[in-house]
């Protein structure tokens, strides 16, 4: 097994477990697991399928809603995001990417609950849609910059101790 590979599925996991264990809401490691997996694996693809892969396990569990694809499009987005940000990482990019994630994801998902028709086709109904949705990514955005913050600090003990150990640098990959 590969590190990258390790390291998939090792965010799977503790994003699986961070959406299934009791938790306030909306506050995951999701975000944090996908912008990692977007620094730490080279293959963009396999980056991509971890949010997917977190969000489908734990949708096994806790069951699926109507505007799935739209939340499944914010996570992916997440890693893209994470791609663009992290060419040279430092904490301003971190705490960037971990704000934009979460942002994007807000308009994403939203958007697809927008579209499910609750709140009506029209411009009002997208934003009040939207404004309703505030306080509940007030608590997401504390969970992404917690978990960003989190993942990308143990990863780094982990490298560090690594090389430490190994007396080699070792990729990041």
């Amino acid at each position: 097994m590969t590190n990258s590979e390790r390291l998939a599925l090792g965010l799977i996991v503790i994003g699986v477990l961070s959406r299934l264990i009791p938790h306030p809401p909306n506050v995951t490691a999701v975000v944090g697991a996908s912008l990692l997996a977007a620094y730490g694996i080279r293959n963009l693809w396999v980056a991509a399928l971890v949010p997917v892969a977190i969000m489908a396990l734990a949708d096994l569990v806790l069951g699926w809603h109507s505007s799935a694809l739209f939340t499944y499009a914010g996570m992916i987005a997440t890693t893209f995001i994470g791609r663009g940000l992290f060419r040279k990482l430092s904490v301003v990019r971190l705490g960037t990417a971990a704000f934009l994630a979460s942002a994007v994801f807000f308009l994403i998902s939203n958007f697809g609950v927008w579209a499910g028709g609750y709140y009506g086709y029209t411009l009002a109904g997208l934003v009040a849609c939207y404004v309703a949705a505030i306080p509940f990514w007030g608590m997401s955005l504390l969970g992404d910059l917690a978990s960003t913050a989190v993942l990308f600090g143990l990863y780094v003990l982990a490298h560090n101790t690594f090389v430490a150990t190994n007396g080699s640098a070792a990729t990041r990959h």
